[in-house]
């Protein structure tokens, strides 16, 4: 599935993650922070036992808004980097489970930040992947978005 070059890049992406939220404050530190529930919900989808991880996912559209809203201050880095780690997780979740339940429910969200997650979907090797990524695009239709999934070479018709 990814080069040894790739599995390295995962990891080291995890862990700055889990490095970053390792100093997020505890759940009831902070009530009124959103990223709270989200940091939490990211460090089980990376470190927690299966049943954790699937419970994670199929929370996942209330326990991501924060992606998705605008919220005054914060470092600003946070949408970006938690992105990045989202799409780290389902390129390299091995139970199908797992990330087509966290795609499912993000997926409810119309936000081109989730194009790239998205089209890694349709690039897996998983069928189901395909099947969310290709069900996504089909709800989710956006001139942008069709840009991007155009290969060089292909015509108006669709045909290369």
């Amino acid at each position: 599935m990814f080069s040894s070059s790739g599995q390295r890049t995962v990891l080291i992406e995890a862990a700055l993650l889990l490095i970053s939220c390792g100093s997020c404050p505890a759940a009831g530190d902070e009530p009124d922070d959103p990223w709270v529930e989200t940091h939490a919900a990211l460090r089980v989808l990376w470190t927690g036992a299966p049943a954790e991880r699937r419970i994670a996912a199929d929370g996942a559209f209330a326990t991501f808004f924060p992606l998705f809203e605008h919220h005054e201050g914060g470092s600003g880095d946070e949408v970006p980097r938690t992105l990045a780690s989202l799409r780290s997780l389902i390129r390299s979740e091995t139970d199908d489970l797992i990330s087509y339940r966290l795609l499912e429910e993000l997926g409810i969200y119309d936000e081109d930040e989730l194009t790239p997650l998205f089209l890694d979907a349709l690039k897996s090797r998983s069928p189901n992947l395909r099947w969310i990524g290709i069900r996504w695009f089909a709800r989710h239709v956006h001139p942008r978005r069709c840009l991007i999934c155009s290969t060089p070479g292909s015509t108006k018709s669709g045909r290369g």
